[in-house]
């Protein structure tokens, strides 16, 4: 009888004396009793057409004929006699449609028993038999099959074209290599102490007037001589262009020198570091104008940047070959300051928005007053407060009383307040005449003693040379505590003895900034130190800061120590799968949003390396964006991977880790280290992670271009000054008009924090995300108080 494999479906031919025992299917390999499976009907009359719902129907389209089990034979004629038989049921077996919506396959054929017996001369058999029927003896599995079943055939697998040589590297699994920890003792100050900033040689000067020698006396100003003093000032740095005022301060040597706020031409500061998108290396152009949109009296000059205080907001620029300059507006004349005295705010709102008959515009001089004088934490001047007009556009411009004594330089306003803020005088005064910008202690482990030693690293904005030398002074734990004394001659009087400071000197350098250092050891048992810095001037003045104390603790430093030159690692023997470490420094990264990112890397000397390109992945890129400006000149500790070579014979490279040293070799910055609460970065490092969400970002923005009009793109930065790599900013339906009516500077870079929609889902291409701003306050950049709202 004739029945269905209940594993497969295949129809089988089964003697009934087997019925009742168990046999295996010769196709699935299913052990079955042939009296449970599904008996096969008998064949109907053919009609022309069958029903592809019905499979019985379907299965009674085979031949009619049934063929019984070939008897196994013991000679040679009965292996012929097989042969016939089976090409017989093969040809009546076969489907005679030859259109079928899968090919017929054939079952296999069966092989010719060879066993033992007269017929095989008696010895072992050479061939094992895949017969279901043992040596002549009754079968072991008594089935066969009677129709094949009709299967597609599996489609062939195309080939995968072999892993190119980056593929392979970023494939493999990667060792970080952390870099070696150092024990070593650290100074923390306590967020509320005062900084280390010493007092003005000015300061000192007028402190020190002798009746007989009086300081002299500055001449005044009309408010014409004040209009011709201020100076429309343009950076042209590509998309982070943008507009200011400032004004003349007097002449060094053959040189005029401006001053301004920082923010004003810090686009050109960064602009030649990180390049502009178009990655051309044309350098950023700041422009002084003078007499702007004064026709027959306009002028311009080039001017470089000179000095500079991110800190206090505040610049210097120098200009190389003046045409011409009126007198200047001097900042050693400033007058006693006080609540409700009048100014004028004078500069050029809105920039060349307000431009009639050149391509310039016209000064505006607005009537204001002083309404707060306000103190910082160690009683000093830190912001004077203008009840008067003040919008973008006025920033670094002078404000002057009626005499035209310079009373402070134009920063913020508070939008719809009436309310702007200055930068005091004494500031600007300060920088001009040597000003510590930030002290650090860097820790460089202990003595065989037990002392703790550090690198004290001293920055000093000097642009006209008048620092000759840095001393400080400490005190740890030796005899009574030192406190503050005030005094007129010094600022305040030294803590210790002179055998107990560090001198250091000014380098010789052309540079305003100069960076001074010295050793600072202290004994081993120290848990707090007391430091006083101290300038002397070429005129023989000594500046003393007030004493601020540090707490001293021991905790394990990374250290960049264990990474060796360049040109030690990269050597033609260097061979593949192995992991380097290796000191370089970082020039840049690639613009793309590949899965490979390409970097730029240079020995410490700025030295290329030879046939050798370097690649990191999306997320260490990601932290690279991030990195400070004043981290990213810095020498770096690469762990790195090296691999094979490609078609040019260039062996790839790839950045597992980066960690940027300071001096004393102590990492200050890693990419191992993430801010988790900076969702900016946690947005570019992961943008699914926020997909489909409502967020708020701190950045910095350009909400308005020349390019708003038209488009909904925004320019949306971290504080490097460099865009998430990963996300496409755009502006939210209705959002551009409403900036564009705030009257925003064209170009101009604010502090920012963002509302914002992450969009559902990564862009196939590039998987980057794109983000809407519904939003927009603009926060003051140094208290990150709202100044103006934009939804």
């Amino acid at each position: 009888m004739r029945v269905y494999c209940p594993g497969c479906d295949v129809k089988l031919k089964v003697d009934e004396e087997y019925l009742d025992e168990k046999i295996e299917c010769p196709k699935c390999e299913k052990k079955f009793r042939p009296s449970n499976a599904d008996e096969v009907e008998e064949p109907r009359a053919k009609t022309g057409k069958t029903s592809s719902s019905n499979k019985k129907n379907m299965r009674n389209e085979e031949p009619a004929k049934d063929f019984p089990l070939i008897p196994v034979l013991a000679g040679g004629g009965g292996l012929v006699i097989l042969v016939v038989v089976g090409l017989i049921v093969t040809a009546l077996t076969k489907k005679p449609d030859p259109v079928a919506q899968n090919p017929v396959v054939n079952p296999p054929q069966q092989q010719p028993i060879m066993q033992n017996g007269p017929g095989f001369g008696g010895g072992e058999n050479p061939i094992k038999s895949e017969n279901p029927f043992n040596n002549g003896g009754p079968p072991s599995n008594p089935v066969v099959p009677t129709q094949p079943q009709e299967t597609k055939p599996p489609e062939k697998e195309k080939p995968k074209p072999p892993a190119t040589p980056i593929e392979l590297l970023f494939s493999k699994p990667v060792n970080d290599m952390p870099p070696p920890k150092l024990r070593a003792a650290v100074m923390d100050k306590d967020k509320d102490a005062v900084p280390l900033a010493v007092p003005t040689f000015f300061s000192l000067r007028k402190a020190q007037e002798k009746p007989n020698k009086p300081l002299p006396k500055f001449t005044k100003l009309s408010l014409d001589e004040v209009k011709a003093a201020t100076v429309f000032i343009k950076v042209d740095a590509g998309d982070l262009s943008s507009t200011g005022s400032g004004f003349y301060i007097g002449a060094e040597g053959n040189n005029a020198l401006v001053a301004t706020n920082h923010h004003v031409i810090e686009a050109a500061m960064s602009s030649k570091r990180f390049g502009n998108e178009k990655g051309t290396e044309k350098p950023p152009v700041i422009t002084c104008v003078f007499n702007s949109g004064v026709p027959g009296q306009e002028w311009e000059s080039i001017a470089k940047i000179t000095a500079f205080d991110p800190i206090a907001d505040l610049a210097v620029l120098r200009l190389e070959k003046p045409i011409r300059v009126p007198k200047p507006i001097d900042p050693w004349g400033m007058p006693k300051l006080s609540e409700t005295m009048e100014v004028r705010i004078c500069g050029f709102p809105f920039g060349a928005q307000l431009a009639t008959s050149s391509d310039n515009p016209n000064i505006s001089v607005g009537l204001g007053s002083i309404s707060s004088l306000r103190l910082n934490k160690a009683g000093t001047l830190e912001k004077v407060q203008i009840s008067g007009a003040l919008n973008p556009g006025n920033s670094g411009g002078p404000i002057v009383d009626k005499d035209g004594r310079l009373t402070g330089v134009a920063v913020s306003t508070i939008s719809g307040s009436g309310l702007g803020f200055a930068v005091p005088v004494n500031d600007l005064v300060a920088m001009l005449e040597g000003k510590i910008l930030l002290t650090e202690f860097l820790p460089l482990g202990f003595q065989q003693d037990g002392k703790a030693k550090f690198k004290a690293v001293v920055p000093i904005m000097d642009p006209r040379a008048q620092v000759r030398g840095v001393v400080l002074r400490y005190w740890a734990g030796n005899g009574t505590r030192p406190t503050a004394v005030k005094d007129a001659r010094y600022g305040h009087l030294p803590i210790v003895t002179p055998e107990k400071q560090v001198d250091m000197y000014m380098p010789n350098t052309s540079s305003s900034l100069a960076v001074v250092s010295g050793d600072l050891i202290l004994p081993a048992d120290a848990t707090e130190v007391v430091v006083q810095m101290a300038t002397q001037s070429v005129e023989g003045f000594v500046a003393n800061s007030a004493p601020v104390t540090f707490k001293v603790s021991k905790k394990n430093v990374e250290n960049g120590s264990d990474a060796k030159a360049m040109s030690e690692v990269l050597t033609t023997n260097v061979r593949p799968d192995t992991t380097v470490v290796m000191r370089a420094r970082i020039l840049g990264l690639g613009t793309s949003r590949s899965a490979h990112q390409i970097v730029f890397v240079t020995d410490t000397n700025l030295k290329l390396p030879a046939n050798f390109l370097f690649f990191t992945d999306r997320v260490t890129a990601s932290l690279l964006d991030e990195v400070d400006p004043d981290d990213q000149p810095k020498e770096v500790r690469l762990t790195c991977q090296i691999g094979e070579k490609d078609r040019e014979g260039t062996t790839l490279v790839r950045i597992t880790r980066v960690d940027f040293l300071d001096e004393g070799d102590t990492v200050c910055h890693s990419t191992a280290i993430v801010d988790k609460k900076n969702l900016l970065s946690e947005l570019n490092r992961d943008p699914a992670s926020q997909a489909g969400k409502k967020i708020t970002l701190d950045a910095l923005a350009v909400p308005m271009t020349r390019a708003t009009a038209t488009s909904d793109t925004i320019r949306v930065m971290f504080e490097s000054f460099r865009k998430p790599r990963n996300l496409d900013f755009v502006t939210a339906k209705g959002l551009n008009e409403k900036i564009d009516s705030e009257k925003l500077k064209t170009n101009g870079l604010y502090k920012v924090r963002l509302s914002v929609t992450v969009g559902d889902k990564l862009n196939n291409e590039d998987q980057s995300m794109k983000v809407t701003v519904t939003k927009i306050e603009i926060l003051d950049p140094k208290d990150n108080t709202v100044i103006k709202s934009i939804e």
